[in-house]
């Protein structure tokens, strides 16, 4: 049925926004290894202990809010002009292949830019790196959060709130053919739509929150637009592109 494609395909679509379908994603803990029962005897129950619970599966509006929150903190206060958009491009490949490969960076920014931006202020592999260029290592990372954040703000906002459209449609499309399927087929394509759409406003609220742009701004990243998608991994040249910051 198209409406059930059309629910894969918007699903899909928000996990290429984040950059990769694995990121936030958790590796599941192997079980312990069970020993074997001894016949006709019971293993003895632990008093007092409770089953840990698993943790929910974070859905990708959920990832949003992660990602973003506490970014008023660090990028709140400071508006980019041409020069500081400028200065962010021409280090950024530099910057993106010192962070390669550092494993407590990928946990941290795959978590949330704030913890990213905290993991960096006190990493001595930046701050030699932004000595060298003559950078202020702080303001350089908040310059770059700025960037990189307005810029998904930019792009995804609009997109999510028509893709949040299309799913009312289709729920009203499934509406319409109620009485023609099944009742456990209707309610399990209700519910599937019901919590896509509910993700996809949970992103556009994350996404309307970041910090910015200002109306100066604006202006910046139009002049700007092409070398800023260009490196965001937004530029046309491949589908499903980078978030940036990647590590």
């Amino acid at each position: 049925m198209k409406t059930m494609r059309l629910v894969a395909a918007l699903a899909v679509f928000a996990m290429l926004c984040l950059g990769s379908s694995a990121l936030f994603a958790q590796e599941a803990k192997p079980k312990a290894e069970e020993k074997p029962k001894a016949e006709g005897k019971e293993e003895p129950k632990a008093e007092g202990k409770e089953e840990p619970k698993e943790e929910k599966e974070l859905g990708f509006g959920d990832m949003f809010a992660k990602m973003f929150k506490g970014l008023d903190g660090i990028t709140g206060k400071v508006e980019l002009t041409d020069a500081d958009v400028k200065l962010v491009l021409k280090h950024w490949k530099e910057f993106d292949d010192l962070t390669k490969g550092d494993e407590k960076f990928e946990n941290a920014k795959n978590l949330s830019f704030k913890e990213a931006y905290e993991y960096l202020l006190k990493n001595e592999k930046y701050q030699k790196w932004a000595k060298e260029k003559s950078l202020d290592g702080e303001k350089f990372l908040k310059q770059t959060l700025r960037l990189m954040s307005i810029q998904m703000k930019l792009m995804y906002t609009e997109s999510f709130e028509e893709s949040a459209k299309q799913i009312e449609d289709a729920i009203k499309e499934i509406e319409g053919v109620k009485e023609h399927m099944e009742e456990a087929e209707y309610k399990e394509q209700i519910k599937s739509l019901n919590e896509t759409k509910a993700q996809m406003q949970t992103a556009v609220k994350a996404l309307k929150a970041i910090p910015g742009p200002t109306d100066a701004e604006k202006k910046v990243f139009e002049a700007n637009e092409a070398e800023i998608k260009k490196m965001m991994g937004n530029d046309g040249a491949e589908e499903g592109g980078d978030d940036g910051m990647d590590g």
